[in-house]
């Protein structure tokens, strides 16, 4: 619970900050928000991700490009958990909150904000997949 409100603490400061401009990534803040993700999901499991989530969004609101890569991190968590599972021959789905569908509907309103047209928005998020994607792997699952 410490964690989850030193997380909020932290959106709202970045919050303050935030406009109707062109999304200028700082990788501070996506590595805070990546591991922000991973210390609720240790903690919380998936049910306090998804809140946190949530939470950022009700809180924060759209202008900060925080709860994005919260949200973003989530789903690379969710995915991977679920792909770890299967490799243990496991079925555990990835939860339908961070499906297409239901992701792309909380996050394009950060876009639309934005003024993003998909492809911007698209290749933004192919952006910051990747380097959330490491972030998850290198410290969900470390290697020794």
């Amino acid at each position: 619970m410490k964690q989850y409100l030193w997380m909020l603490g932290l959106v709202l400061g970045f919050s303050q900050a935030a406009s109707a401009a062109p999304v200028k990534d700082v990788s501070k803040e996506l590595d805070q928000a990546t591991h922000a993700a991973i210390n609720v999901y240790r903690n919380q499991g998936m049910t306090g991700l998804q809140k946190a989530v949530n939470d950022c969004y009700r809180q924060v609101g759209y202008a900060t490009p925080f709860c994005v890569y919260l949200d973003a991190a989530g789903r690379e968590i969710d995915f991977t958990v679920a792909r770890a599972y299967k490799e243990l021959g496991r079925n555990v789905l990835p939860s339908t909150f961070f499906q297409a569908k239901s992701f792309g509907e909380r996050t394009a309103s950060f876009y639309i904000l934005h003024q993003h047209t998909r492809k911007e928005s698209n290749a933004h998020m192919q952006k910051i997949q990747k380097q959330i994607q490491k972030q998850v792997n290198k410290n969900l699952f470390p290697q020794d």
